[in-house]
């Protein structure tokens, strides 16, 4: 077919160019000339669209060729699709690039990985598991070629017209828990949905069950929402002290289903508060679920609404009752608390500004009614700074600061960190949340001291120091592994629902750098107690896998980091055995001996953690491909200049709690 047109096209051209050359033609008027030239443009024009219809046959052609290869995966179903008609695979949303940070990673990615297979290849005689760690590394260091998942699960344009002909749970059964409880008494919704009282919610249960043509996407977001925290607090005991299983049943059906409204959502939704209160609950399931890049998405979202609704500034709310103005500065203040960490977390910049806000100081409000008031002040505080520490220390901007103002600037931030903790420690809180209240606290002291470790990391080492840390980055990230050794025991035996939200909200949002900061320390200094609290670390996560991917997710990246650091200390140890045993002569001068880490075996290593941005200036025992340059260095430590690099290097590692990590 295409071979013909291809024909007519070259006969349509040859004709075009008999009628440029033929005989001398009668001088025609100017007007007449532009036409002419006008139907020539048309010509070649037609001829350009002809040879583009050829090349989409030509395309059209192979892409057919191939189609049974893929038709089986067109044609599969999301496991989590509510009753058959659930989320698309949505295979055709190509995979791009996800920017986290002005990361140089990419540009090094293609030496890195010829590096790393040399190395693979001249280290044969390894013993097995050092091969495997080896493996597991390098896997680490491939994945950086790749593009970040979307959350495609996410994302469905099929489903923007969504029917909301959804399975319900049994009426009667959320009626009786919302009969023996009330929405506000669930911490959950009164932390993150504080607008939301009873008489509003019991409209959206008889919207959904009874009106449904008034059913919106967000307002069924709310309605499974809310009903999977309230089926989750009777997920033990039921009401009438039955056992919870059916309750626990209908939490996961309530999340497939909130899952597939929140693929249903369109990407311009109108400005409203209900909107604004949906993606709120949307973007704090996201936390929960361990998905950064989509809640960046769903809070991205949400702030442009409350821009335009005028949530952060409080002329636009001069005609408001006490209760509503309450009620939006508090939406907006939670939506401000979660962007500030996650940006710092994916190493973005903010989409909040703080010269553009002028709601009052969140100290100088009472925010009646709601029971987390006192706390909030101490979150939007640390927000601010989370902020700060971005921009002053580890944006693009900053890395034009002098050494010495990027210290300024950072002991500046440890001190405003240690002045929020110290007033925080004097709040009190309320009583009737009773353990939940102790999630919080543990959370929030473990995330104080990881922003610490991070604002630490930015300050050089001390002087005549071997580490590439400063002492006090290295003592605040003990601290912050034996707070959370601390809380995994204080939790033990108390109800996996505390230990899994302290997980969730403490180490997989927050930007977690004190196991990163100590696995380097062990890789440069074979320290045994700090390869004692990474082991810590890991097995305080083994129990809680089934809870979460994202904690499955987290426990393989820690165990891979803890095998690899564990192998390297063992390896440096054997080389150090083995040199002192060649001492056979009083001739052997004890300088002889390289006591330096990554000797024999373990200098297999080394390509790997530099690849990763570990030890970035850790000289390497030989070169290990013969036509590779070894990294030069100027000691252990590492220079400022590469404080960029390592931060972004930091939140690829992060990142990878969204891949697939295989199992160990």
């Amino acid at each position: 077919m295409y071979g013909k047109t291809s024909q007519q096209t070259r006969k349509l051209t040859d004709r075009t160019k008999a009628c440029r050359t033929t005989s001398q033609r009668p001088k025609e008027s100017k007007h007449r000339v532009l036409i002419s030239s006008q139907y020539e443009r048309k010509i070649d024009r037609i001829e350009e669209k002809l040879v583009d219809i050829e090349h989409l046959l030509q395309n059209r052609s192979l892409v057919s060729e191939h189609s049974n290869d893929g038709a089986s995966t067109r044609s599969g179903k999301s496991p989590n699709a509510p009753s058959g008609d659930g989320i698309s695979p949505a295979s055709h949303i190509p995979d791009h690039p996800t920017f986290e940070g002005d990361s140089s990673l990419s540009a090094q990615s293609t030496f890195a990985h010829e590096f790393l297979e040399r190395a693979i290849s001249r280290n044969s005689s390894q013993d097995p598991q050092m091969a495997e760690a080896l493996a597991s590394l390098r896997s680490m260091v491939d994945g950086q070629n790749e593009p970040a998942p979307t959350h495609s699960r996410f994302i469905d344009p099929k489903n923007s017209g969504a029917s909301f002909a959804l399975p319900l749970p049994p009426k009667s059964l959320l009626l009786d828990i919302l009969a023996r409880s009330k929405v506000a008494d669930n911490f959950f919704v009164a932390m993150f949905l504080p607008s939301l009282d009873q008489l509003r919610f019991r409209e959206i249960v008889e919207i959904a069950y009874d009106r449904k043509e008034e059913l919106t996407i967000t307002k069924g977001l709310l309605f499974f929402g809310v009903a999977q925290y309230m089926f989750l607090e009777f997920g033990k005991t039921g009401p009438d002290g039955r056992q919870g299983d059916e309750f626990l049943k209908h939490v996961a059906f309530c999340r497939r289903n909130f899952e597939y409204l929140l693929s249903s959502l369109p990407l311009l939704l109108p400005a409203t508060s209900e909107n604004i209160e949906a993606l709120l609950l949307a973007a704090s399931y996201a936390v929960e679920i361990s998905k950064p890049s989509l809640c960046w998405t769903i809070t991205t979202n949400a702030v442009a609404m409350c821009k335009t609704l005028g949530y952060h500034r409080i002329s636009s709310m001069k005609n408001d009752s006490q209760e509503v103005k309450a009620s939006k500065m508090v939406n907006f203040w939670l939506l401000y608390i979660i962007e500030k960490s996650l940006a710092l977390r994916l190493g973005r910049a903010s989409n909040i500004h703080d010269y553009d806000i002028s709601l009052p100081s969140v100290s100088s409000l009472s925010f009646e009614g709601y029971p987390f008031g006192q706390v909030l002040t101490y979150w939007v505080r640390v927000a601010e700074i989370q902020g700060k520490v971005y921009e002053e220390l580890f944006s693009p901007g900053a890395s034009g600061k002098s050494e010495s103002d990027r210290t300024r600037s950072a002991r500046f931030l440890v001190f405003e960190m240690d002045d929020a903790w110290s007033k925080y420690q004097t709040l009190s809180f309320q009583p009737e949340y009773g353990e939940y209240m102790n999630v919080l606290t543990k959370s929030d002291q473990v995330a104080h001291q990881s922003v610490l470790v991070l604002i630490h990391r930015a300050m050089p080492p001390d002087d005549f120091s071997t580490s590439q840390f400063s002492s006090e980055c290295l003592e605040v990230s003990r601290k912050a592994l034996k707070s959370h050794e601390s809380t995994s025991k204080h939790f033990k035996g108390k109800g996996e629902e505390y230990w899994s939200g302290y997980l969730h909200w403490a180490v997989l949002q927050a930007p977690f750098t004190p196991y990163m900061v100590l696995f380097c320390h062990v890789i440069a200094s074979n320290d045994d107690s700090d390869l004692q609290l990474l082991e810590s670390f890991v097995q305080s996560l083994k129990p809680s896998k089934p809870q979460s991917e994202g904690i499955e997710k987290m426990y393989r990246l820690c165990y891979v980091f803890h095998q690899v650091a564990k192998l390297y200390v063992d390896s440096g140890r054997k080389a150090v055995e083995m040199d002192l045993s060649s001492l056979e002569t009083p001739g052997n001068a004890a300088a002889d001996i390289n006591f330096s880490y990554g000797h024999g075996q373990g200098n297999a290593f080394d390509p790997y953690a530099f690849a990763l941005a570990f030890v970035p200036n850790a000289p390497f025992a030989g070169d290990v491909s013969g036509d590779v340059p070894v990294v030069p260095t100027d000691g252990d430590a590492m220079p400022i200049d590469s404080l960029g690099d390592w931060f972004n290097s930091h939140q690829h590692i992060m990142s990878l709690l969204e891949n697939d990590i295989p199992e160990q």
